[in-house]
């Protein structure tokens, strides 16, 4: 039985409860170096919470975050670096020196023998205040009234640059494509008593459904039917009339997809760690190189303000279930990619969440572990690195609502505490099973 207490509140912070947990200090636990191979992009040098400065080795191969452990060449030692981003290397300022022997990382600290018998050392020092940013409604916190403005302006005006600033081809993306950014927009207009501005921009939250073709059909690349499937999102054109773009179209298991190298008109995805979208037919750049964003086969799932709606457009529980399992299983998704972490829990909106505990424990050691290849493609800032946490604490937020998706925790309890009003919830897993063959809940109770 798994006991829950759920008073989930912003600005969370989480602490696990582990017997075996005998190190006097939380940073004896970390290994830096995880998620530092294979386009993981983690930081892996030395620098202090929330502090500018991030020095590492730089490599000559895969050096989005400066340091890869691919065992290619050192090229200097700089002190600016981005974590987990993605594309193509940014800061890496003001390098000096080179080749090498065996790396060493701890928290705060990087070393690298050097072939010519030099040791180099990056350390981290001096005091920090650890920051807490709070999404408060509080009038104190944040002018919604000019946040509201803000993205108003984004959601209606494109900009001059939009390769760089995003939001390309606005005008026929209102009428005929997907920004799910609207529902966001219509939750602030809603908050802030704009009640004809709620009903246009929640309207306009459904527009995915101008992209669905209901005969559409999918095929691998040797010609056979994709699993009999068909109804997939399509390409529109501005005229309204549809474009052909077969679902497996640069899926992980179809050829290399980008915005900067090879770029297609209509809905792009992963191969590696390089990532590229666009809805229609004319390309709308979204830092195809920095963001990721998925192909037909993943993007179809993305509805998360409306499951329910979602879940009948393609035709029910029943097939919505196998369209899960036949995505998860056959290769058409890659993990790494923020929207494929909602796949794993989409399971609960049409009554099997058991599926959704088998999908988390099937990624996790596989893909997500302990090993420097530990982290499956860039963590984009965090967005791996949180959903990890979170799946193994047995809850998942759903992106744009108050909504938790629950699963068995890793641990046998797991707490959060909110720094804003001390309060603590507390899911407890009664007969937790550390060998994790039990892996399903068979009754939660709330405050009980």
């Amino acid at each position: 039985m798994l006991l829950l207490l759920l008073t989930l509140l912003c600005g969370i912070t989480a602490r696990v409860e582990a017997r075996s947990d005998t190190a006097t200090h939380n940073y004896n636990l970390i290994d830096p170096f995880i998620g530092s191979v294979n386009g993981g992009n983690a930081f892996a040098g030395a620098s202090l919470p929330f502090g500018m400065a991030k020095a590492v080795a730089d490599v000559s191969a895969q050096d989005t975050a400066g340091w890869s452990y691919d065992f290619t060449n050192v090229t200097g030692f700089s002190a600016l670096h981005d974590s987990g981003t993605g594309g193509n290397p940014s800061m890496g300022n003001f390098p000096f020196q080179p080749p090498v022997d065996t790396p060493r990382a701890k928290p705060g600290y990087f070393s690298l023998g050097l072939e010519n018998g030099v040791n180099v050392e990056i350390d981290s020092h001096g005091a920090y205040r650890p920051i807490q940013l709070s999404l408060r409604d509080k009038r104190d916190c944040i002018d919604w009234d000019l946040a509201y403005e803000a993205v108003v302006n984004d959601a209606e005006n494109e900009p001059f640059d939009w390769g760089v600033e995003r939001c390309g081809g606005l005008q026929s993306w209102k009428r005929l494509g997907y920004i799910p950014d609207d529902f966001c927009v219509a939750a602030i207009a809603r908050r802030l008593g704009k009640g004809a501005e709620y009903e246009k921009y929640l309207e306009r939250s459904t527009n995915w459904l101008n992209m669905y073709r209901a005969n559409q059909t999918s095929y691998w690349l040797n010609g056979a039917a994709t699993g009999g499937f068909t109804g997939f999102l399509q390409p529109r054109y501005a005229n309204g009339t549809w474009r052909y773009q077969d679902p497996v179209e640069c899926s992980p298991l179809d050829q290399f997809c980008s915005y900067s190298s090879n770029p297609k008109e209509t809905f792009e995805s992963t191969k590696h760690t390089r990532k590229s979208a666009s809805l229609h037919s004319r390309v709308r750049a979204r830092l195809a190189d920095l963001l990721p964003l998925p192909g037909i086969w993943e993007y179809q799932f993305y509805v998360p303000q409306n499951q329910a709606q979602l879940v009948t457009t393609l035709r029910g529980p029943e097939r919505f279930v196998a369209l899960l399992d036949y995505v998860h299983t056959l290769g058409l998704l890659d993990i790494g990619n923020e929207p494929s972490e909602l796949t794993t829990y989409q399971y609960h909106y049409a009554g099997r969440p058991g599926r959704s505990a088998y999908r988390v424990h099937t990624y996790m050691p596989s893909t997500f572990n302990a090993s420097a290849n530990g982290l499956p493609g860039n963590d984009d800032s965090g967005a791996s690195g949180s959903f990890l946490p979170f799946a193994m604490s047995g809850i998942f937020p759903v992106a744009e609502q108050n909504v938790y998706l629950q699963n068995p925790p890793f641990f046998e309890r797991v707490s959060y505490t909110s720094p804003l009003t001390n309060n603590t919830a507390t899911m407890s897993d009664v007969n937790f099973e550390p060998t994790y063959e039990r892996i399903y809940i068979q009754n939660a109770t709330l405050d009980g």
